[in-house]
């Protein structure tokens, strides 16, 4: 498509240099396959290592990057998971709902370590700095 489009400027000669590429590419590297409604946020840790993903079908995926394999399915929430991210430390996972809570998992065993019912729910989550606070 790309070349398609740009076709008529490789006529005028600015573009007589193009650079060796696959006749046919794409830019997909991985599908991972798994949540069985739409996701709504994605976060890699910090060390790039896993992908947490948040799903209408009211859970979290833990994924490993290189391997696509699922590592774990955190359950809790009762409604659509429409956000989620990692502590800086990697050693906490929050995510937001549209039932109104932010959960805190513990990402490397799956289990939940606290529950915050702020009675909205916040797009967006992010950890602050130095991992003390969430905002939303």
């Amino acid at each position: 498509m790309v070349r398609h489009i740009f076709k008529p400027e490789e006529r005028i000669g600015w573009a007589s240099q193009l650079p060796q590429v696959q006749d046919e590419w794409d830019g997909l590297l991985q599908t991972l396959s798994g949540h069985t409604n739409w996701v709504w946020s994605v976060a890699f840790s910090p060390d790039g290592k896993t992908l947490a993903s948040a799903s209408s079908d009211d859970s979290v995926r833990l994924w490993d990057a290189v391997t696509e394999a699922v590592l774990n399915t955190l359950r809790g929430h009762t409604d659509t998971v429409n956000s989620v991210a990692y502590s800086p430390d990697s050693k906490m996972l929050a995510s937001a709902s549209t039932d109104d809570t932010v959960r805190l998992w513990d990402p490397a065993t799956g289990a939940l370590l606290n529950i915050f019912d702020i009675g909205h729910y916040p797009i967006a989550l992010h950890f602050s700095k130095d991992g003390r606070y969430i905002t939303g």
